[in-house]
């Protein structure tokens, strides 16, 4: 299967976008109340972890995603099984996203438009540009981080007047127990579940750059998440935070500089499109690659005007009502998606390492 190699800058810029897609929409571990600074520092903590795994797989193969990792390391129907459970929970991933997204747009900016058009919109963006592979994909990324890289600084820096934090206490007045599924959900579902696709489509020359990639991106993108998310929790307080759809949309509403300077929410809306628009494409990509690999096909873009009818038939069948994609991931169940983004890469990962042991006794 061909693939494309890029620049750990780029691969850290895809990263950063995917955990700021759902992060500038969703709460952040929700039910932690004037906790969520605790919650969300042992959650990184965890998704470093995780991220570390991830650069840890791809370290031991340079040049090489995971199609040809799982072709390396296990038989053809092994691989392929693997790849084709991973399949159908992309395909469910890319028509949750996009319909929620389409949601999104409409209630914040554009009421009683129709949902199939944002989704349409957005389908033939995301299939234009995969045409273009993984490089453009990358380049674009970069783009968009450095134009919504002042948009949370802006944001925050306006509303710090009005930041009140005694909403930051009692501290854990309810006990750590509370946390603990907040935490675990921050972890996987925050960031885990918005990168690990990636590993599909990631391919480096060397084998320090996928660490570089994935931690430099979980970094940065999780110190704007998190960041953003506390000033927000400041602002708003934790039982508005907790109960409201869009925290850090309703945040903005509240900036107003002057008669010239309002209605700045229209920033966070713009970074909230462009790092969406590049989780769906690595969403999309590594679904029509998939499909490549199982029916043993050589080019992966005769796939993507068929599968993107499909997606846009899914979402106006499934999405009928903003509720059903709020929140997500959450919605399919935090041990669902565990089992995705945690278990079978460390299952990977043992093999890879126990292959590299025994590789390195035969040479010895």
């Amino acid at each position: 299967m061909s693939k494309e190699i890029i620049t750990s800058n780029q691969g850290a810029c895809i990263i950063i976008l995917s955990i700021s897609s759902y992060g500038l929409v969703l709460p952040l571990g929700k039910g932690t109340g004037p906790d969520i600074w605790l919650a969300s520092l042992i959650g990184f903590t965890g998704a470093f972890l995780i991220y570390y795994m991830y650069s840890r797989i791809l370290s031991q193969y340079p040049g090489k995603n995971l199609f040809d990792i799982l072709d390396d390391l296990f038989s053809k129907p092994i691989a392929k099984i693997v790849v084709l459970v991973y399949m159908l929970y992309v395909f469910n991933d890319i028509v949750s996203v996009i319909t929620f997204y389409s949601e999104y747009v409409i209630t914040v900016s554009i009421p009683e438009t129709p949902v199939v058009i944002i989704a349409i919109f957005l389908i033939f963006l995301i299939i234009w540009i995969s045409r273009y592979g993984m490089e453009v994909l990358g380049s674009w990324s970069i783009f968009f981080v450095i134009l919504n890289a002042p948009i949370p600084l802006i944001i925050v820096l306006l509303l710090t007047p009005e930041m009140d934090f005694s909403n930051f206490m009692p501290f854990l007045y309810y006990g750590i127990k509370p946390l603990i599924e907040p935490t675990a959900s921050i972890s996987i579902s925050s960031f885990a579940a918005n990168a690990f696709l990636t590993l599909f489509l990631f391919s480096f020359k060397t084998r320090h750059e996928p660490y570089k990639a994935y931690l430099q991106g979980l970094a940065w993108g999780g110190f704007l998440n998190v960041g953003v998310h506390l000033v927000v929790m400041l602002l708003l307080g934790p039982e508005l935070y907790d109960v409201t759809f869009y925290p850090i949309h309703t945040a903005a509403t509240k900036v107003s500089v002057s008669a010239l300077l309002q209605r700045l929410e229209v920033l966070t809306i713009l970074a909230t499109i462009t790092a969406a628009f590049v989780k769906l494409t690595v969403g999309f990509l590594v679904f029509t690659r998939g499909l490549a690999y199982l029916f043993n096909l050589k080019d992966y873009k005769n796939l993507l005007t068929p599968c993107g009818l499909l997606v846009i038939s899914f979402s106006i069948i499934i999405g009928k009502s903003r509720l059903w994609g709020y929140p997500f991931p959450e919605s399919l169940g935090l041990y669902f998606i565990m089992t995705f983004v945690l278990i079978i890469p460390l299952i990977i990962l043992i093999f890879a390492e126990i292959k590299k042991r025994r590789c390195l006794k035969r040479e010895s």
